[in-house]
């Protein structure tokens, strides 16, 4: 089994914009983010994510069920995903299985540019539109991750 470890940080497709009365957290895809998402399936489904960290919000979770992941990829929906800091990502990045290789992290701006520039340890010059996933390769353990110990090596927007 191969060392390298990779990060997908990708932010939920466009959503229908908020209603008076209801709940950000209930926000569905739009018509057009729901086909954007689809479109990122073969994108993802290369990248072959072996866990996945995903906000409970509604319009992630759809974007994620959109992207069709394969069988057997271990899926955690958390509350705790939204609306978390950088640093609570980096924290739960630490507690997914030693064994992951691949891990996407479905999730909210500003966390996921956040996260992006902590692991980097630098800015991140590229936009996070709406089902933009930043492709990063980690050289720590995950129980090891901190800042700056990740290279971006793609950025799909």
């Amino acid at each position: 089994m191969s060392d390298r470890r990779r990060l997908l940080v990708m932010r939920h497709a466009h959503a229908e914009p908020g209603h008076l009365g209801r709940a950000d957290h209930e926000r569905s895809l739009s018509p057009f983010g729901a086909s954007t998402a689809e479109a990122r399936a073969g994108l993802v489904a290369e990248l072959a994510p072996t866990d996945v960290l995903c906000s409970s919000a509604l319009r992630t979770v759809q974007t994620l069920q959109a992207l069709q992941l394969a069988d057997g990829v271990r899926v955690a929906v958390e509350d705790g995903i939204y609306e978390a800091s950088a640093q609570t990502l980096i924290n739960r990045l630490a507690t997914v299985p030693p064994d992951a290789r691949t891990v996407l992290v479905v999730g909210h701006l500003p966390a996921v540019g956040h996260l992006v520039e902590g692991l980097m340890g630098e800015p991140f010059v590229h936009a996070f539109q709406p089902a933009a996933i930043a492709v990063l390769d980690i050289d720590c353990a995950w129980a090891e991750i901190v800042a700056d110990c990740a290279r971006l090596s793609a950025f799909h927007d």
